[in-house]
Order: C-alpha cells, then sequence, then structure tokens
C-alpha cells in the first residue's frame, strides 16, 4: 500500500485514500466444514453401491443420490475456490489531483474552444439560411408567377403596338 500511494504522488497531490476488505473467514470455516461432510457422505454411498446385491431398482436410486451428492461437492468446491480468492482481494481507492503537465488543460482550453466556436458559427450561418429561405419561399411563389403574367403582359402588348402601327409604303417601320 505505501509503494502505491508514493507513485501516486508522483503524478499529484493524493488528497484521500482507504483500503476495505471484507472479512470471509466464516464462509470459508462453513464451506470446509460443508465440503467434509459431503466427501464422507459422497464416500459411503460408494461403499453401499460397491456391496449392493438388492433390486436393480435400489442399485440405480443409490447412483442417482451419489450423482447428486457429487454435484453439491462441486459447487461447495467451487464456492470455497471463489472464496479464497476474494479473502486475498482488498480494495484500494486512492483520490488524487494531478499535476500540470507540459501541455495542461489551460493551455488546451483556447484551442478546444476555437473548435467549438467552428461548430457553433456553421451551425449558426446553416440556421441563417433556412431562415432566409423559409422567409424567401412565400414570395416567390405568388412573386414568380405575377413577374411571369407581367411578362406575358408586356409581350402582348408590344405585340399589340407593332399590328397598331401600319407599314410605311418604302417598308420603313415608324422612327
Amino acid at each position: 500500500m505505501p509503494d502505491l500511494l508514493k507513485a501516486a504522488e508522483q503524478g499529484g497531490t493524493v488528497v484521500s485514500n482507504g483500503v476495505s476488505s471484507e472479512d470471509k473467514t466464516d464462509q470459508v470455516i462453513d464451506a470446509e466444514a460443508r465440503i467434509k461432510n459431503t466427501t464422507e457422505l459422497r464416500d459411503r454411498l460408494r461403499a453401499m453401491l460397491q456391496n449392493a446385491r438388492g433390486p436393480l431398482r435400489d442399485v440405480i436410486e443409490l447412483e442417482r443420490e451419489l450423482a447428486r451428492v457429487q454435484g453439491e461437492l462441486d459447487t461447495i468446491n467451487g464456492l470455497r475456490k471463489m472464496l479464497a480468492a476474494q479473502t486475498d482481494r482488498n480494495e484500494v481507492r486512492i483520490d488524487f489531483v494531478a499535476r500540470e503537465t507540459f501541455v495542461s488543460q489551460r493551455k488546451v482550453s483556447p484551442l478546444r474552444a476555437a473548435v467549438g466556436d467552428i461548430a457553433e458559427l456553421f451551425l449558426g450561418s446553416l440556421a441563417m439560411l433556412i431562415r432566409v429561405a423559409a422567409g424567401a419561399l412565400p414570395w416567390l411563389l405568388v412573386g414568380v408567377p405575377l413577374l411571369w403574367f407581367a411578362l406575358a403582359w408586356r409581350r402582348r402588348r408590344v405585340a399589340r403596338r407593332k399590328q397598331a402601327v401600319p407599314a410605311s409604303p418604302d417598308g420603313a417601320g415608324p422612327r
């Protein structure tokens, strides 16, 4: 633990630390007792099975019970191994504040802010374009047909004027 704290202090200032562990002794003792008892039962069932002279049904029942007891023994052994692994572990918590490095957060902050500004400016200009398009669309829907009709009316009017002016005998039009 002291080595871990020294290593943490090299990179910053240790604000707080703590170690916690959970006592599993009672559970380990209980598991070992269950293993001992279940192993003895398994051994007795094996001896009974070897000396079985009764009907086939009794032999099959002994084999089933032996399989059940062996499964229970395997489960308890797995629990014992898990408890042994947990007994060897401690939880260590260290809170520390890191020292400033060559490129500190304060030195990178303007760059990070500039990148954020680029995104903000782009999105703001995109929003403005959408607003302009949304504002111009109704006027275009009304204005384009009106302009088309106005141009068509002017063309007709110019065509009528040309028809109304009589042609001169020499073939030249009005000046």
